[in-house]
């Protein structure tokens, strides 16, 4: 009898280790689905009429401004191996150091070793991410006529989440900057404005929306609504002039969409950083964070008080953007430079987040740039 009380002990010693490790009592999601909207500028529902978007914000919380790194796109080689834009590999490492070695094999989906996951993306861009998915489907990019076919992405994931139930999902939506960079084409009516009532940036918005919305209401007809966390958000933002140039202002701030199980309903928090994405998603889902992660577990998702932190990832862009006004003459190899993002974490901070971006600002006040003054 004292045995078996002591085993009853033990094991419930166990389930309150399990719990304090996940921060919350709750019972984890059934699945995480990543919607990932590509060219998602901040406010972007405000200015286009997305009524999906609009009513999943009052079903759950909105962060308002999702800053990231500069988003560039350096050319692959020893200081950037990776084939697609900056803020996809920081996105799923939960790091901007990412040119450490390792990082390959430590993106958020690596962290799931139970059931399946999955990619779909209607790009080629992205294969250098895809690493550790159990399941990748890479979908023909079709053409713009006059919106991009981002409906094959979305058919396609609810193929699979029939069919395999993954603990996790990204769904990659390339349309909207697709449709953000045809306005960079010259002698049309929104010829560098992706705001222009005709523009095809204004058309794609409400046809992502209408995909969005057709997604959840599949969702909640499957019975597969009440065990899911949905994120949406993009990999970047976009430019009023369209496409993502990484010192033209938009391209670095998106924003992110939480709702679902467990998560509260009509709040708005003004900031969050691209990093938080990869961990809170490991917390939810109850696995192992990314082990080069650097984000913010964005725990006031299911309650509590929303803390107040730093802006480093806001501060690091204008400092990255005062460094470029400053032009190369002026700089020596200490600089910070996006180009070199792959070997930040080989300067003496190396990995730490908050002493790198604090010593970028110190190098800055050699001229009088702190922060982009």
């Amino acid at each position: 009898m004292r045995k078996k009380g002591w085993m009853t002990a033990a094991a419930l010693l166990l389930v309150c280790v399990g719990t304090a490790c996940s921060g919350t009592t709750e019972e984890k999601p059934e699945r995480t689905v990543l919607f990932v909207i590509d060219g998602m500028v901040s406010g972007l529902h405000e200015r286009v009429d997305m009524p999906a978007f609009s009513a999943l914000a009052g079903e759950g919380v909105l962060y308002k401004e999702v800053y990231l790194p500069l988003p560039a796109h350096p050319d692959s080689s020893a200081v950037y191996p990776w084939s697609c834009s900056i803020p996809n590999p920081v996105l799923m490492s939960g790091t901007i150091f990412i040119g450490q070695a390792g990082v390959r094999q430590n993106l958020i989906q690596q962290s799931f070793t139970g059931r399946p996951t999955a990619f779909v993306v209607n790009s080629p861009s992205y294969t250098a991410i895809r690493d550790g998915f159990t399941i990748y489907r890479q979908l023909p990019k079709g053409r713009f006529d006059p919106v991009f076919p981002d409906s094959a992405s979305v058919n396609v994931a609810k193929e699979i989440i029939t069919a395999n139930n993954p603990e996790f999902i990204r769904i990659h939506c390339q349309g909207l900057g697709g449709a953000g960079s045809i306005c960079r084409q010259p002698d049309k009516p929104y010829t560098n404005d992706i705001w222009h009532a005709e523009s095809p940036y204004r058309i794609q918005a409400r046809h992502i929306d209408s995909l969005l919305g057709a997604f959840v209401q599949w969702l909640k007809d499957e019975n597969l609504w009440d065990g899911t966390v949905l994120m949406v958000m993009g990999d970047h933002g976009q430019a009023d002039g369209g496409w993502h140039p990484p010192y033209e202002p938009g391209g670095n701030v998106t924003q992110l969409l939480v709702a679902g199980k467990g998560i509260r309903q009509g709040m708005t928090i003004p900031y969050a950083e691209i990093i938080d994405v990869a961990p809170t998603i490991a917390w939810l889902q109850r696995v192992e964070t990314s082990k080069f992660s650097n984000g913010r577990v964005l725990k006031e998702l299911i309650g509590g008080e929303v803390p107040v932190v730093p802006h480093r990832m806001q501060e690091l862009d204008s400092l990255l953007t005062a460094c470029r006004r400053l032009g190369a003459d002026t700089l020596d190899d200490e600089a910070p430079r996006i180009e070199l993002i792959g070997r930040w974490h080989e300067g003496s901070q190396g990995s730490n987040y908050p002493a790198f971006v604090e010593a970028q600002a110190r190098y800055l006040d050699r001229f009088g740039q702190r922060s982009g003054e």
